[in-house]
């Protein structure tokens, strides 16, 4: 988890500096995340010998053809909303949509599903949020720079 949260927020502030330092489109970027991306996939099927399982697999069954062209249609769409989220408005903001995105599952999924959180996972929950927004807020207050 602690891997998975230095690398989300790694990821957007890095993005971010490309955009500022660059100038590099959200196409571009997603073309080269998107394209290592499917070299690891495929060096990781090979190292483990499960390339050509995965090849079989997916020609027995057809209908995966489909579901993966709708998956990756809406990947690219949601991709391309982070990318635009990030240049227009910075990864704070982004990260804070995330915060918020996650607040709500939990809140959610407490009330629906009946998931109870202990004292302690509340208060986890609350420090993360209002540091967010805390940093947010403050930075909204910096004059800012259009790119």
């Amino acid at each position: 988890m602690s891997l998975y949260m230095f690398f989300d927020g790694f990821t957007s502030t890095t993005q971010e500096k490309m955009f500022k330092g660059y100038t590099m489109s959200t196409y571009d970027q997603m073309v080269y995340v998107s394209g290592f991306s499917a070299i690891i996939s495929v060096a990781i099927l090979m190292l483990k010998g499960a390339l050509f399982e995965a090849i079989y697999f997916a020609l027995e069954y057809p209908a995966l053809l489909w579901d993966s062209t709708l998956l990756s249609i809406c990947s690219s769409l949601g991709q391309m909303l982070i990318y635009y989220t990030i240049k227009e408005f910075g990864a704070l903001f982004f990260s804070t949509v995330m915060v918020t995105r996650q607040v709500i599952s939990v809140v959610l999924s407490t009330i629906v599903f009946l998931h109870p959180l202990s004292i302690y996972q509340w208060l986890g929950f609350v420090m993360v949020f209002a540091a967010i927004y805390y940093k947010t807020n403050e930075d909204s207050k910096k004059p800012r720079t259009k790119h």
